[in-house]
């Protein structure tokens, strides 16, 4: 039986959090969840007891601050933790607590069988203001996350600083980079060659700018086996409300109703136009306003 593990970076909404694991509890299925380490009295055995048939794993857990390296570092939590299991997956689903499937469990295993072999990831060339993420080390944004006065100054200060100096990691580390979305569902040989060069990604990644959304992509198209007939690419485009990187990874995910730090908040009256996106997983969800969302896919 192909298996698939479920990756789950959660903080908050844990009632929400317990619909989606009911909704992907299935046998072939296994889950590995990592919380926030801000977020205390998590009570992981009732989380446990939502599945009757997946087996869950909660992995060790760190602080997770927007832009910075800890969501790369959770990342690979989740990935370390799910590949050192015997069970050889055919896909990993990188999600998020607030997502939640569109399809059945049914049809998406039988989508990612029509598609086994098809690395599932958004990826384009980055402009050049974008290579700056990674091009300099950004030593505040774990410090003080987000987008806060402090960070934006440290980050203004420390950038001068490392262009006076020449500072370039990017120069000899890679041929090729790619920016895109950070979730995606990849194949067990792409994961196993992510863990295989953590210590490449702590070197020209980590210290970096929302660096989450460009190692993936810049490790595929260096990666020994890169075929890019063999990344998945949807023929869904010009949608009003989902942009075109995230049908690359079958996830509706609409930004132009959200802001830059955080996409839009999906509720009843959008469950049409989810459905019609054909995608397996949508994001994002919240406990009230999605409520009666969530109720209607739970159908499935």
């Amino acid at each position: 039986m192909k298996k698939h593990a479920y990756l789950i970076i959660a903080h908050n909404q844990f009632a929400l959090l317990k619909e989606l694991l009911k909704s992907i509890d299935d046998e072939r299925n296994d889950i590995y969840i990592h919380i926030d380490k801000k977020i205390k009295n998590i009570e992981s055995i009732k989380l446990k007891k939502v599945c009757n048939y997946s087996n869950i794993y909660f992995t060790e857990r760190i602080s997770v601050s927007w832009g910075s390296e800890s969501l790369i570092k959770a990342t690979m939590i989740l990935l370390k933790n799910s590949t050192s299991n015997t069970q050889e997956y055919s896909y990993y689903h990188f999600i998020s607590g607030q997502d939640f499937p569109l399809k059945s469990q049914d049809k998406i295993h039988n989508f990612f069988d029509e598609h086994q072999g098809y690395e599932f990831i958004s990826c384009r060339k980055p402009s050049q203001a974008e290579m700056e993420r990674i091009k300099f080390y950004y030593p505040f944004q774990q410090i003080f996350g987000g987008r806060t006065i402090f960070n934006k100054v440290g980050k203004r200060v420390s950038v001068f600083f490392q262009k006076v100096l020449s500072i370039d990691r990017t120069k000899e580390a890679y041929k090729v980079y790619g920016i895109g979305s950070q979730w995606f569902s990849i194949t067990n040989r792409m994961a196993e060659y992510i863990v295989s060069q953590e210590d490449k990604i702590k070197k020209y990644f980590y210290k970096g700018l929302c660096a989450d959304e460009m190692f993936l992509q810049t490790l595929w198209l260096n990666a020994p086996f890169y075929n890019e007939n063999m990344r998945y690419h949807s023929e869904r485009r010009n949608h009003p409300c989902i942009q075109e990187i995230f049908f690359d990874v079958v996830r509706a995910i609409d930004f132009s109703r959200g802001n830059i730090e955080s996409p839009y908040v999906f509720d009843e009256k959008d469950y049409e136009m989810l459905i019609e996106s054909n995608c397996c997983f949508a994001r994002k969800m919240e406990e009230q306003k999605s409520k009666e969302l969530i109720k209607k896919l739970s159908k499935f």
